[in-house]
C-alpha cells in the first residue's frame, strides 16, 4: 500500500488539555490502519468508493 498523503499539525497553546483525547485518537487510527493494511490486497482491486464501504464493513 502506497501512502498518498500524509498531514501533521502541532496545536502550540493547547498545553496538556488535548493529551487524553489525542491518545485516544491515536489508539483508533492505529486500528484503522491494520485493519485497512491486512486486507489491502482484497481492497486494492476496488473502486474508491467500494474500498470506503469495504473498509467499513471490515471495522463493523
Amino acid at each position: 500500500m502506497k501512502i498518498m498523503q500524509s498531514y501533521q499539525a502541532e496545536i502550540q497553546s493547547a498545553n496538556k488539555q488535548f493529551d487524553a483525547t489525542i491518545q485516544i485518537y491515536r489508539k483508533a487510527l492505529m486500528y484503522l490502519i491494520s485493519v485497512i493494511s491486512n486486507k489491502w490486497d482484497a481492497l486494492a482491486e476496488l473502486t474508491a468508493k467500494q474500498r470506503i464501504n469495504t473498509a467499513e464493513k471490515y471495522i463493523h
